[in-house]
């Protein structure tokens, strides 16, 4: 830490720097306590979700991860209607989007693929709090979204994110199978071996 600009941070009127050589020098055993920040407000995935609007008790359910142009898609969601699926829909980009931000049709956001796993895991645990919600559950995945479905079905990756996050992981096991729709053209990040029966 010593030379860079922590170093000489001041915090409640003293220096980081100058209680570091207190204790290597055995001037001082004091501790030093840092103020707690104002916790940030907690990032809840539900304001982020659509449902259908007659679910079926006990249906199959399809959760959707939306891709950049956080647009609903309203010709899956009205075809697994007709099916007789229930369905949610992540819209990752809700309240994460500055005005404007768009290239060509794409919403284009700095969302990483990580986050949109953490809202998927999200997504299952509030999903699975309602009373309608049956054993089979779906994921399925466009652009943006897909590249997050091949993470998630990539128990490496699942567990890499879940250890970054300091997140859980046990909602990924309630999936029945995902399918990813031109996962953003990543190839590479296409799992070799998913845990779940997976469809690109």
């Amino acid at each position: 830490i010593i030379g860079t600009n922590a170093f000489y941070q001041k915090i409640n009127g003293k220096r980081v720097g100058s209680t570091i050589l207190d204790w290597l020098s055995k001037k001082s055993n004091k501790s030093f306590v840092v103020p707690s920040l104002k916790s940030k407000k907690r990032d809840e995935v539900y304001e982020r979700l659509s449902f259908i609007n007659k679910p079926i008790n006990s249906g199959p359910t399809v959760i959707i991860s939306g891709d950049g142009d956080c647009n609903g898609h309203k010709t899956l969601t009205t075809f697994l209607e007709k099916k007789k699926f229930n369905w949610v829909y992540i819209n990752h980009c809700a309240g994460r989007l500055r005005k404007g931000n768009r290239i060509n049709r794409i919403n284009y956001s700095s969302l990483s693929i990580d986050v949109r796993v953490i809202d998927i895991l999200n997504a299952i645990e509030h999903v699975k709090t309602k009373d309608w919600i049956g054993e089979k559950l779906f994921l399925v995945g466009f652009a943006q979204g897909a590249s997050a479905v091949n993470a998630i079905v990539d128990e490496k990756s699942l567990k890499r994110i879940a250890s970054k996050y300091g997140h859980p992981i046990e909602y990924a096991y309630h999936i029945s199978s995902a399918v990813s729709y031109y996962p953003f053209c990543q190839a590479q990040r296409i799992s070799k071996s998913p845990f779940l029966p997976h469809l690109v």
